[in-house]
């Protein structure tokens, strides 16, 4: 299964316009499958599971990528260990945490408190 996704794309040219690349970080196709929705009116998608993965696409992309979405990914790094990675490593990426079910994690952390 190819992780990348293919969104329409704008002719090359004189006068193209420019589409911004979004990475999408996501394990769950359900999540991936709606990001991607959302995402690929206005912009190029791409897609990645894990930290190697997104370092790769970032790398190889470059500049292109203007912004990662972080929903979820598999191995040992957690989201937040991830995001602050790509801030550091890749000052010219915008990060977005993506939160699947808002309103659960709403309801642990009251209650935690």
């Amino acid at each position: 299964m190819s992780m990348t996704v293919t969104t329409k794309r704008w002719p090359r040219g004189t006068g193209q316009w420019s589409r911004t690349r979004i990475l999408i970080v996501a394990t769950n196709p359900g999540v991936r499958d709606q990001l991607v929705a959302a995402w690929s009116a206005d912009h190029d998608v791409v897609v990645a599971q894990s930290p190697l993965e997104v370092i790769r696409r970032v790398e190889s992309d470059g500049p292109m990528i203007s912004t990662v979405v972080i929903a979820d990914c598999v191995g040992s790094v957690a989201r937040k260990e991830l995001a602050e990675f790509i801030t550091t490593s890749y000052p010219f990426v915008r990060v977005i945490m993506h939160d699947a079910e808002p309103a659960a994690r709403a309801d642990y952390a009251t209650a935690t408190l």
